[in-house]
């Protein structure tokens, strides 16, 4: 594979930029090193291949060593900072979801086979030489379309990028046609997840989400805490504190803002919501905050 390859941008009707792009990682590192040595977010999806067994990868406060060829599958919002040794091998491919979703199979791609929106279970997955070798030919299969404009030239990505997707689904994720995700208790438990992302900023009790799971709150309450050990209030709260945290660090947001953001009557009740849940004041986070900036400066 080449060293670069070129970034696909098209427009929508609303003139709204799409992106999708394939990197390598050796690429990022020696052109974009300045804007990654630090934690960070974006507003679309990311999947980072690494081959290499050198470095390090910080994903929402948890830090992975990378001792094994490992993918990563990011979604829109998480925080992270990458740091590899020399001359990493590996891709980085990303995507906007709506440059992807053009129909509900796609759509249904990242929300339900549990690659994205997974942050409370979130997880690196190692890549096998048999996984490696499919995964390539359709790295490659990208690589060919992207470097040269032919007919229905958006829709072919947008198709062997699905096809990617499927194959890492197979041999990753937990859709809800998988015999793992077969069971009533893990399909509840893949849905609470799916709306605690979309829904963690307007509720805030278990009588909400069972509402729209139309479950009573026990029994969700029950399940959940069953299949990943946490009742839901513990997940309501964990998702909440994250966001918090990661306003505070990549926005510089104020108790004030934050507290606006998330829905919180007002900063006092954030800031006793947040030292109760995290385990020091919101003060106290940030001074945290500027003290690990100025050890790295």
């Amino acid at each position: 594979m080449k060293e670069t390859i070129p970034v696909i941008e098209m427009v929508d009707s609303k003139n709204q930029l799409l992106q999708f792009e394939l990197q390598t990682m050796d690429y990022i590192d020696k052109h974009r090193h300045n804007r990654i040595d630090h934690p960070h977010k974006h507003d679309y999806f990311v999947i980072i291949w690494m081959k290499s067994l050198e470095g390090k990868h910080m994903i929402d406060f948890q830090e992975f060593e990378v001792e094994q060829p490992s993918i990563f599958f990011l979604t829109p919002g998480q925080i992270h900072q990458l740091q590899t040794g020399p001359n990493p091998d590996g891709y980085v491919l990303s995507f906007h979801a709506d440059f992807f979703c053009t129909n509900e199979s796609q759509r249904e791609l990242l929300l339900h086979t549990g690659l994205f929106y997974n942050c409370s279970q979130f997880r690196p997955h190692t890549v096998s030489s048999e996984q490696a070798a499919v995964l390539e030919k359709l790295i490659s299969l990208i690589q060919t379309e992207m470097d040269q404009v032919e007919y229905m030239h958006f829709e072919s990505l947008r198709s062997m990028l699905q096809l990617f997707l499927i194959q890492c689904s197979r041999f990753w994720g937990h859709s809800e046609a998988s015999s793992s995700m077969a069971s009533r208790p893990a399909w509840l438990t893949r849905r609470f997840l799916n709306l605690l992302e979309t829904d963690y900023r307007t509720h805030a009790k278990v009588s909400d989400y069972a509402r729209k799971l139309v479950v009573t709150p026990n029994h969700l309450n029950e399940t959940i805490k069953k299949t990943t050990g946490f009742p839901v209030s513990e997940h309501i709260k964990k998702r909440v504190i994250l966001e918090a945290k990661r306003l505070a660090l990549v926005e510089n947001s104020s108790a004030r803002e934050i507290a606006r953001a998330l829905g919180f009557e007002d900063e006092a009740h954030f800031s006793k919501y947040f030292k109760n849940n995290a385990g020091l004041t919101f003060s106290g986070y940030r001074q945290l905050i500027r003290d690990q900036e100025e050890k790295v400066s």
